[in-house]
């Protein structure tokens, strides 16, 4: 490629002891037995395959036995099976001090396999270290095993001094060899190509069945969300290309061909995290057309189970892929947050903030990561303040302390009132006031509901009415004295107001009138259904796992009327405390709670379900309340944020919507690899499913397939045709030794014909090229084999049925070094 190579580590030799990367190399000289008694067996005894190491080299004479010399020899990647071993470590005896030092021979990656590698510089070159096209590049690569029978002990001098073994043989038992890579643009090529994607890209996934993400990070194409909104399931979810649930990437981007694939995880059901589940890819394309012997060809199968995280080369169609499974960390109760942002579609206009989580004893420590030890248990007060206890597994690492600013959490790690007796008093006090929840509805609710529960979201707010969310308005002032009481204005009988229940007031619309204030009855108390306690949230939640709508909640402390607390509208105030800082308002408490689909999580109806607006949190918070049914409700809870306006700037008003501009907040976190379907919640039963409800993908390269014979592009490429160096003083990078004069008529199409004349229109040298290179050597020397004067000559390329170039060249030649012989 134009100034940038791709080096592929493959070994198809079936005879090679590290075929399919399975060397074994068995050490007698390890002992049978330890001192203590400990009696190893044979794999024990054996160095396996750990990884590769790849050296770029100075020159193609370089062997293995060079690579410490970095004048000879730069070590440009280092990859490893991802297990616990990164650092492999041999120890040498010093001579000087006659004792054992430690080298560490292996640095690792501890991220699987790679097989692909994009080289776009130079390891020797000095200042710019671009690649330069044309010049040839050299490299070599060792593969190394690795045992640890016994730590090291340098006092004894008992255990495993050497951890690494590196390869002393190729793969066909030969002495390894040095492999070479000439960048250059492909544009010449085969009569013309175009390469219309670049290494590393991805390609556009839809996901038919199944679930997870490994560690990547999920984007929903437009097309997709605007289903899923409208919709609330979609069966057959697009992900943006390269940011889908597996990485599908352009290996080769001048061999990529325009078919359509299908990729299937356990296409015969094996258990998704066993060793005998491996993953499929068929060419549909080949597979479907007219010659039948294309039909084993068109069918791939991994080299390994999903359990180990390895890329597949793929070749033959310009593929390569990287899938392995996620294990949950802390014995299932964890998983990793990959992302955690906010967007504004106005950058220039970022008018919401959140409520930054603080340390201590305040009411703004509202997120409760990380471990604290409270001095004293028996002080109420301080407790209600605490972080977890070490030894907690939700949080203890303060991993989901810093999401989007601090200022969005896991429902599992909110701040929650309490009622305490602080030391000296005689009552009790509801304490913090400004929290996410109350005692007996906080921290883990399990099942499902730890950090492990947590879901892949995209929260947007829009002024797009008809995107906004049927959502339950919760009161958040946790004294009962304070809150807003209206159910004099609702007909029927409702329980009194409480914190973490629908507010005591009439439900509203989407400009927040009442049916009483001129809202229809359908939109503000969905035809009598919903008479209390409901709004709506002006935005939307999707789970871009799954292709869910969700449910939302928002909050409103009834209390901070200034702070727009008893309106029934999510438009929270500017102001996170008082001006002397004694108390929080916290714009109102306008927090923001997100609902996974627990139904088919759990695979029973008396769960929270997919957007049902607000149907099923109705029911549990309201006309079928107990405490069971709430908790029921905030168990399916996985996302809190927080809400400040940015006084900066200012809400529109409710005619225009609400929403100054659209804002996305992205929360990304670690998933494995499960069953799913979008049309059925029982993924037992497996009537319509292609895969068992197993991951099943199916994708496209038409959009990044690679064209040749492309005339026009073979017609654009006369314009790159050159010769260089131009001038030429004497000396090229392209020459291997003093005796060697080289320049080179670059960019050349496969048949040519390349003439050379000087100024008097004699011709001194003519090729007739007819091969793939895209490169032709000049030895500045005559046809009769004899070196030209220095001085200006003309190069005429004449390109069959294309066109001509015509270069103009000037060399200075050096006299023969004489010393050479």
């Amino acid at each position: 490629m134009d100034q940038e190579l791709i080096l592929y580590l493959t070994n198809e030799n079936s005879t090679s002891n590290n075929f399919n990367e399975e060397y074994l190399g068995f050490d007698p000289g390890i002992p049978e037995e330890l001192a203590d008694g400990t009696s190893l067996d044979t794999l024990d005894r054996s160095y396996t395959f750990q990884g590769y190491q790849v050296y770029q080299l100075s020159d193609n004479t370089v062997s293995a036995a060079d690579l410490d010399d970095i004048d000879k020899a730069r070590l440009i990647a280092t990859v490893d099976v991802q297990d616990t071993v990164d650092v492999v470590v041999n120890y040498t005896l010093d001579q000087d001090m006659g004792l054992p030092v430690p080298t560490a021979e292996a640095i690792g990656e501890n991220e699987g396999i790679r097989h692909s590698f994009h080289v776009t510089t130079d390891a020797f070159a000095q200042g710019n270290n671009a690649l330069v096209n044309h010049r040839t590049y050299y490299f070599m690569v060792i593969a190394y095993g690795y045992n640890n029978y016994r730590a090291y002990n340098p006092i004894t001098g008992t255990g495993q001094d050497e951890q690494y073994k590196g390869s002393r043989t190729a793969a066909n038992g030969s002495a390894i060899r040095v492999f070479t890579g000439i960048p250059h643009a492909p544009s010449p090529e085969a009569g013309g190509t175009v390469a219309n994607a670049a290494y590393g890209d991805g390609v556009e996934l839809t996901r038919w069945e199944g679930k997870g993400n490994n560690t990547l990070d999920l984007t929903l194409t437009p097309k997709t969300e605007e289903e899923i909104v409208f919709n609330t399931f979609v069966n057959g979810a697009t992900y943006m290309a390269g940011q889908g649930p597996v990485e599908v990437k352009i290996a080769d981007p001048l061999n990529v061909p325009n078919a359509d694939f299908e990729l299937a995880l356990a296409p015969d059901d094996a258990v998704l995290d066993s060793d005998s589940a491996f993953w499929v890819l068929t060419n549909l394309t080949m597979l479907n057309d007219i010659d039948p012997s294309n039909d084993e060809a068109a069918v791939y199968t991994s080299k390994k189970a999903i359990t180990v995280l390895n890329e597949d080369l793929i070749l033959d169609w310009g593929l390569s892929i990287t899938w392995s499974q996620y294990e949950y960390q802390l014995n299932g109760g964890f998983t990793e947050l990959l992302a955690g942002d906010i967007q504004f579609e106005n950058s220039a206009e970022p008018w919401l903030l959140g409520i930054p989580d603080q340390e201590g004893f305040s009411e703004l420590n509202w997120i409760r990561a990380g471990t604290q030890n409270t001095e004293n248990d028996d002080v109420e007060e301080e407790v209600i303040f605490d972080d977890l206890k070490p030894g907690d597994p939700l949080d203890e690492e303060e991993v989901y302390e810093g999401v989007v600013g601090g200022t969005w959490a896991p429902y599992a790690l909110c701040a929650y009132t309490g009622e305490v007796t602080p030391v000296g008093a005689t009552e009790s006090i509801l304490i913090p006031a400004v929290a996410p929840t109350v005692d007996g509805l906080e921290g883990d609710l399990s099942p499902f509901s730890n950090i492990s529960g947590l879901n892949n979201v995209d929260v947007v707010l829009t002024s797009d009415r008809s995107k906004w969310t049927r959502a339950a308005v919760l009161e958040m002032q946790p004294i009962e004295d304070l809150m807003q009481d209206e159910r004099d204005q609702i007909a029927g009988s409702f329980d009194d107001p409480e914190k973490m229940r629908l507010r005591r007031h009439p439900s509203v619309d989407k400009f927040g009138r009442t049916v009483a204030e001129g809202a229809s009855a359908s939109e503000a108390t969905m035809d009598g259904a919903q008479p209390i306690g409901m709004g709506w949230f002006p935005g939307y939640a999707i789970d871009v796992g799954t292709g869910e709508r969700l449910n939302i909640a928002f909050g409103e402390d009834s209390w901070f009327s200034a702070d727009n607390g008893n309106d029934m509208i999510w438009n929270p105030s500017s102001r996170l405390t008082s001006n002397l800082g004694n108390t929080v308002y916290a714009g109102g408490q306008h927090w923001i709670y997100v609902f996974k689909n627990a139904q088919y999580e759990e695979n029973t109806d008396n769960r929270m379900p997919a957007y049902d607006e607000g149907n099923y949190i109705y029911t549990n918070l309201e006309s079928d309340y107990s405490s069971t049914n709430q908790r029921r409700v905030f168990r399916a809870c996985t996302w809190v944020g927080s809400s400040l306006l940015n006084p900066d700037f200012e809400l529109a008003s409710m005619e225009d919507g609400l929403i100054p501009s659209e804002v996305r907040v992205r929360l990304r976190v670690a998933k494995p690899y499960e069953k799913y379907s979008a049309t059925q919640r029982d993924t037992e039963v497996f009537d319509n499913a292609d895969n068992f409800w197993n991951p099943y993908y199916t994708f496209s390269t038409s959009n990044v397939a690679t064209v040749t014979n492309s005339m026009a592009t073979l017609e654009d490429a006369l314009d790159i045709i050159n010769v260089v160096p131009n001038p030429y003083y004497a000396f090229s990078q392209y020459e291997t030794s003093k005796l060697d004069n080289r320049v080179k008529v670059t960019n050349l199409p496969e048949v040519c014909t390349v003439s050379i004349y000087n100024l008097q229109g004699t011709l001194i040298r003519q090729f007739d090229k007819a091969d793939p290179l895209t490169s032709l050597d000049w030895d500045l020397k005559n046809q009769a084999n004899v070196p030209i004067a220095g001085g200006v000559y003309i190069i005429h390329v004449d390109v069959p049925g294309v066109g001509e170039k015509v270069l103009k060249w000037f060399g200075v030649l050096r006299p023969t070094d004489l010393d050479n012989f």
